[in-house]
């Protein structure tokens, strides 16, 4: 939920955009959850300690832009038809991924 000053916020910019809004109430508000990568590319690797699992994630939104043929994509590289070897560097887990002490990705102890 946002807080009082998000709201104050909001209510600032919606007067400055909208003036006829001025005053009026806000009834809700939602948070659209998004991530991103520390280069701003999609990670689409092998987990580095599993061979039979994969890592994908990265640019919520714009992944949903890109669905289709990131699935496309991701489909051929797990099957190992990789019609596009070269982009795998661009969307391959850095090291910089992961905050200095902070754990690798790793299967929860309940699945090993």
């Amino acid at each position: 939920m946002p807080t009082a000053e998000d709201r104050t916020a909001i209510a600032q910019i919606l007067t400055s955009r909208f003036p006829a809004l001025t005053d009026q109430p806000i009834l809700n508000a939602h948070v659209c959850q998004s991530d991103n990568t520390v280069d701003g590319n999609f990670i689409i690797d092998r987990h580095p300690e599993l061979e039979n699992a994969w890592l994908v994630g990265g640019g919520s939104y714009h992944a949903f832009k890109m669905g289709p043929v990131a699935g496309d994509y991701i489909a051929h590289r797990i099957v190992g038809r990789d019609n596009s070897p070269e982009l795998a560097a661009i969307f391959k887990i850095k090291a910089e991924t992961f905050a200095e002490g902070s754990p690798s990705p790793r299967v929860p102890d309940q699945l090993e």
